[in-house]
């Protein structure tokens, strides 16, 4: 299964998911001013389908998904190079973030794989998951990685600005 999501240019973290065949299927739709990010994702229907809330006050970004009452937590763990991990799941998420090119595994099964893609107006990612059951929880760990990305860029830019 192959999913297609560009950012919506707003004040808040919203994006568009699309199919292979160019249909939209959800809606990624953030709060505009909270503490931490908090996303809801919607399907065509306008119904919740997935909540993703930062967990704030911990040593590492941490997240909490909700997916049909279940609940997965993200986090980010330091090495050499950043890695996620989504615990309950043992899903590891590791490759080049920078240039958003990384793989979803559990042990050695591969789960998903994203790359962004260059040369458009918008942050737009391919998303392409090996099981159709995997496709909502590998979408919310794309959009983690691109809000913990998107904050690193902005601590860079003020950062550099004061000094």
């Amino acid at each position: 299964m192959n999913l297609c999501i560009k950012e919506k240019f707003s004040w808040k973290e919203s994006f568009y998911v699309y199919d292979e065949a160019g249909n939209p299927v959800y809606q990624a739709v953030g709060k505009a001013f909270s503490f931490g990010h908090k996303v809801k994702i919607y399907n065509m229907a306008q119904e919740e389908v997935a909540d993703i809330k930062q967990q704030m006050w911990s040593f590492t970004r941490k997240y909490a998904v909700t997916i049909a009452q279940e609940t997965y937590e993200v986090r980010k763990r330091f090495a050499l190079t950043p890695k996620y991990e989504v615990a309950g799941k043992d899903w590891e998420i590791r490759g080049n973030f920078f240039a958003y090119d990384f793989v979803m595994k559990q042990n050695d099964r591969l789960i998903a794989e994203v790359e962004k893609r260059m040369f458009t107006w918008a942050d737009t990612y391919d998303l392409m998951i090996v099981e159709k059951a995997d496709a909502l929880l590998a979408l919310c760990v794309m959009l983690i990685i691109d809000m913990d990305k998107d904050d690193g860029a902005a601590s860079s830019a003020s950062a550099s600005a004061g000094g």
